[in-house]
């Protein structure tokens, strides 16, 4: 029971680690704070690093689960861990940069960065916003409907929907991506359509800056990350329950 507290409050502890970065980069080192939001930068290669580990540990976790016929468990982390493994390739445009690979023609006429990616074609970037803000107020959400509407049984670990659910200490990762998608995407394009946007002045909007999704797609990175590493311990507490024939 320690330990399993000392770990949530571990990953709560580094999510305010984060969030002091980011703060005081944007306050005291605006040179530090350009380096991680622009393209190409440590932020972007971390992302992809993030998700390339979630992904593998996503298809390991997989294969273990369907070794044990946990099959729906099985389908599912095989599902999350291909995806996962996609978005870590798309985040470094495939190794584009670092192979010094040219843009084919169809990515030049149609992708808005010109660069071998599927999520900046034109017919897809606009609909990737909503799609970051449905999929992190899943994980920043889903934890209240989880406790209000799935009683304590059905979230025994050899149940799928208990690697549905993200838990409540990983929220706040979700979280962060969810805020800043929702406020540049939604509130402030409201506030500026109706002329209220620049009565606020400048200075309001110094920490809403465009570029700041980068942000939001790291603390996005690192939940997905956390909750396979959770997803996993869950897994193996369910197989030690299996083999000393316990009530998981």
């Amino acid at each position: 029971m320690v330990a399993r507290l000392g770990f949530k409050n571990g990953l709560l502890i580094f999510w305010l680690f984060l969030i002091l970065i980011v703060l005081l980069s944007k306050l005291y080192s605006p040179g530090i704070y350009k380096y991680f939001i622009r393209e190409d930068s440590f932020s972007e290669y971390l992302q992809s690093f993030n998700y390339f580990i979630a992904g593998v540990c996503s298809i390991y976790m997989s294969v273990l689960a369907i070794k044990h016929r946990l099959l729906v468990v099985g389908f599912l982390f095989i599902f999350l861990g291909v995806g996962l493994l996609f978005v870590s390739l798309e985040e470094i445009s495939w190794g584009q940069r670092i192979f010094e690979i040219s843009t084919a023609e169809y990515f030049q006429k149609n992708n808005v960065q010109n660069e071998l990616t599927i999520h900046n074609l034109n017919t897809i970037q606009s609909y990737l916003r909503h799609a970051y803000i449905a999929i992190s107020a899943y994980g920043a959400f889903s934890w209240v409907f989880g406790s209000l509407i799935l009683s304590r049984w059905k979230l025994s670990y050899k149940n799928a929907l208990n690697y549905v659910v993200v838990d409540w200490f990983l929220a706040p990762y979700f979280f962060v991506c969810f805020s800043i998608y929702t406020f540049l995407h939604y509130i402030r394009v409201y506030m500026f359509s109706n002329g209220m946007g620049m009565d606020l002045g400048e200075e309001f909007w110094f920490f809403l800056h465009w570029r700041d999704e980068e942000h939001g797609e790291l603390f996005l990175s690192y939940g997905f990350l956390f909750f396979v590493f959770v997803s996993f311990f869950k897994l193996q507490k369910c197989l030690r329950a299996r083999e000393i024939g316990g009530g998981y």
